[in-house]
């Protein structure tokens, strides 16, 4: 009965050829290992057929889906048929075969139906699983007992026991190509297995005691990247459907989503997923740390994904297949990339894809400080970079006429700066903020500001969060190289200074120096060697150079440039 029954089941095709030649289900098959089991044709048709699934591309259009495995599915069949009738051909019933014979049919099957690629990926495939055989011999030997007893909690919730065989294997195709030996990472992480352990718990395991081997080799910081990868894109879905729930999950600008979906075949057709294996351990994790878009708490999109929402924002409004394919392209092989506030906000609502700005102190007030505050927070919710300057900002002991008071300077208020740059990080937790504040060395809280990032002194005096540089001009370098005073002045008195550079500020400083002679003086030498000081202890204040910069730029109409950025 269950022998009718196969013979039932067998393709009109296999049932033609057992009535011409011989009964298939007498034949036997001689495995590897020297057992005997029973001739099974659907076993060719599946290794076939996962031949031809691993040169296809992978679609998010169920229509496409269905008619290509429609296609796949016919091809399948006559190779299956051409391999059983090329087998069958000089035995007899109750033969045997062996499974080298089997897939050495198969192979030729392949390459004299001109699918090419197909036998090279078959070829790959057997190399791959005698590598893997041979690993998950030795492992058994080892732990084998241990592991039979486990279950694992797959994604789709079933559980079953845990596999050596698969795990092996698994590590051994991602290690293609690779100058490790991918049985390290299994004896390593395999004994850390413990019962109802989860599928994504074994990618992480896998992932992080690979990465950990890097040490030893490069090539094992790849492979665990690999493994990282090759469990996303399990868990994600592809770029139409992850688009389509950030849309209704109100993250996507309506047009960006209208182009993706008009479009969607043609994108697909562009995307190359496996881009997403040529990652290192820590770029990939960095990117699904902080880059790739998230939908329920879960990393919802892939690499490539990215760079497409990317390509597809800055290449064009309207749709545009050949500048699309080109700038994904590009993207996707690394050679360029966009600023990091292009890469996190491209077709969303908040699509601001800028990275620095520069600003100043909008006013040496309370109201023009704060408000410059609240342009900076706003600057850093949006994973923007400041570069500011504070040269008009009175020192700490100038009067405030309002009040007839005393002012505290500008370091109370960088305090605040720091604070909120630690609070309004870039793009919400994604990155740290980050503001760079110049200061021209001629500011009376020169001395305090180099202080701000070092490790000792009062902590009501430190803001080690920002980034500091120094504004100079050329008359403070002329003054050390000549071993002169170097006269400290506030913009509240001595107005104008941050307005001028080269010879006009050289004069404007001078008459200061003249007609102010109460102006505190130090040693140019001296303030140098404090800067010096700051650099080795600190790496900071970075140095720019206000003269040549100004002199050198071409947008001298806009006005005098008093800042850069980090």
């Amino acid at each position: 009965m269950n022998r009718r029954n196969l013979s039932d089941n067998l393709p009109v095709s296999l049932k033609q050829e057992q009535e011409k030649h011989i009964n298939l289900l007498s034949l036997s098959v001689v495995r590897r290992d020297g057992s005997i089991t029973p001739f099974k044709s659907d076993k060719i048709s599946n290794a076939i057929k996962k031949a031809f699934l691993a040169q296809t591309k992978i679609r998010n259009d169920k229509q496409k889906d269905n008619e290509q495995n429609l296609g796949i599915h016919k091809t399948v069949e006559q190779l299956t048929s051409k391999v059983v009738a090329a087998l069958t051909r000089r035995i007899a019933d109750g033969d045997m075969i062996h499974i080298e014979d089997i897939q050495d049919q198969v192979e030729l099957a392949l390459m004299r139906d001109e699918h090419h690629k197909v036998a090279r990926a078959y070829v790959l495939y057997r190399e791959q699983r005698a590598a893997s055989r041979y690993h998950t011999k030795k492992l058994k030997e080892q732990v084998g007992v241990k592991v039979s007893s486990m279950m694992v909690t797959k994604r789709d919730g079933n559980k079953e026991p845990v596999s050596l065989d698969k795990i092996t294997n698994r590590v051994s195709v991602l290690s293609t190509g690779l100058a490790i030996d991918p049985i390290t990472v299994a004896q390593k992480a395999i004994p850390g297995l413990f019962n109802d352990i989860t599928s994504t718990e074994i990618d992480n395991y896998l992932a992080e005691t690979s990465a950990a081997l890097t040490v030893e080799h490069p090539d094992y910081s790849n492979l665990a990247a690999r493994i990282k990868a090759n469990a996303l894109h399990k868990e994600t879905p592809g770029f139409i459907i992850a688009t389509k729930n950030l849309y209704e999950d109100g993250l996507l600008k309506e047009e960006y989503y209208n182009k993706v979906i008009a479009h969607s075949e043609e994108i697909e057709s562009i995307i190359d997923y496996d881009r997403d294996y040529s990652f290192d351990y820590f770029a990939l994790t960095t990117l699904t740390r902080a880059y790739l878009l998230k939908y329920d708490n879960k990393t919802i999109e892939r690499p490539q994904d990215l760079w497409m929402r990317v390509a597809l924002t800055v290449s064009c409004d309207n749709f545009d297949f050949n500048k699309v394919k080109e700038t994904y392209n590009t993207l996707s092989s690394g050679m360029y990339t966009h600023a990091t506030p292009t890469l996190f906000n491209s077709g969303l609502k908040m699509q601001q894809l800028s990275s620095c700005f520069l600003i100043s102190m909008e006013d040496d007030s309370i109201e023009g400080i704060f408000n410059t505050i609240k342009d900076c927070a706003l600057i850093s919710k949006t994973a923007g970079g400041i570069g500011m300057h504070a040269h008009n900002i009175r020192a700490s002991g100038s009067r405030i006429k309002s009040t007839n008071g005393k002012s505290n300077g500008l370091i109370p208020f960088l305090k605040i700066f720091n604070e909120t740059a630690k609070s309004v990080d870039q793009g919400g937790g994604k990155r740290k903020g980050s503001f760079a504040v110049y200061l021209e060395p001629w500011h009376a809280d020169i001395e305090k500001f180099l202080e701000l990032r070092k490790n000792t002194g009062a902590e009501e005096f430190r803001a080690r969060d920002l980034f500091y540089a120094l504004w100079i001009p050329d008359l403070f370098m002329k003054r050390v190289e000549n071993d002169e005073d170097w006269t400290l002045m506030s913009e509240h008195e001595c107005p104008g200074l941050s307005d001028h550079y080269s010879e006009a500020f050289e004069r404007l400083y001078a008459k200061y120096e003249k007609d102010l002679p109460h102006l505190k003086k130090i040693k140019a030498r001296n303030l140098m060697s404090k800067i010096i000081e700051a650099q080795i202890e600190t790496g900071q204040p970075y140095m720019l150079y206000k003269d040549a910069i100004n002199e050198k730029s071409n947008q001298k109409n806009i006005g005098v440039i008093k800042s850069s950025k980090r």
